[in-house]
């Protein structure tokens, strides 16, 4: 099986429709897997339960080429078919302390746009070559347009 099918499956089973999709034609033409009908088929008609209308046309298509057996096989796949589960632990980043608000859980957005704004002020001094002294220095001013 190609990398590009395991990628797509991965995502798919976390229902991103376009995976889903993409499985669907994949599985359909034979393109880094076998050509499977009902594979095709069940991605297809997760990807248009989710909202998008050119897999609905898709499925049909597939569905009308499809043994009678095979295609309610199918259908009872997508009716049984459960999304994966999200691993949190790889979805958490741990901010620097410095980043930290006061403690109240919640950052205001006045707070937000001062991160903002010394994050590009530390990566423009970085880019300038001006010495991080964490003291504010006329060639600091200079190097930032102030």
């Amino acid at each position: 099986m190609d990398m590009s099918v395991t990628w797509c499956q991965q995502a798919a089973a976390l229902c991103i429709k376009d995976s889903q999709f993409n499985l669907g034609i994949l599985y359909g033409q034979g393109r880094g897997a076998a050509q499977d009908l009902g594979e095709s088929y069940k991605w297809f008609a997760l990807a248009a339960k989710a909202g998008d209308t050119d897999a609905a046309n898709k499925r049909d298509e597939v569905a009308n080429a499809m043994d009678p057996s095979d295609l309610a096989r199918a259908r009872k796949t997508v009716n049984d078919w459960a999304p994966g589960k999200l691993n949190d632990a790889v979805n958490r980043a741990e901010l620097p302390k410095e980043w930290e608000g006061n403690g109240s859980g919640t950052r205001s957005a006045s707070s937000g746009n001062q991160m903002v704004l010394k994050a590009q002020s530390l990566l423009i001094q970085r880019s300038a070559g001006i010495p991080e002294t964490g003291e504010i220095d006329r060639e600091t001013l200079r190097a930032l347009n102030i």
